[in-house]
């Protein structure tokens, strides 16, 4: 929740209690689980509520046109397999915003740019040797 907010750039005129592109709640949670010795399961979830943003200008009149944008929840997953054939030879398979939620980046001030969409699924392959 804001408190005296005296930058009119960052007040959001629907909702006192706001800052622009800010959610008043996130919940981040992570878990790993080690179902054998060397293997890894590493599932996280964020979770933004409602946020504002400024998504135009009209140009007739100069005013700001504000969006009010959905609450967003994205949920990750990685497994991780340890010392692969070699000691400190580590593989992962990682696969981000797994369900392919749709999300927007919201810029927090009056930047010229309507809000940006977030990537979708991705999904990567790391291979890393840990000698130390």
């Amino acid at each position: 929740r804001v408190l005296n907010n005296d930058i009119a750039d960052y007040a959001v005129p629907e909702d006192e209690n706001m800052a622009l592109g800010m959610a008043s709640h996130k919940l981040t949670s992570s878990l790993t689980v080690n179902p054998f010795s060397e293997f890894f399961i590493t599932p996280s979830l964020v979770v933004f509520s409602p946020r504002w943003g400024v998504d135009a200008q009209d140009w007739d009149s100069g005013e700001w046109i504000y969006g009010k944008h959905d609450a967003e929840a994205f949920v990750d997953l990685t497994l991780l397999h340890r010392d692969v054939g070699i000691e400190g030879l580590n593989i992962a398979l990682s696969a981000h915003n797994l369900f392919n939620a749709k999300g927007v980046y919201i810029e927090p001030y009056f930047g010229w740019e309507a809000p940006i969409h977030k990537p979708g699924r991705e999904v990567m392959l790391t291979l890393t040797y840990e000698n130390f």
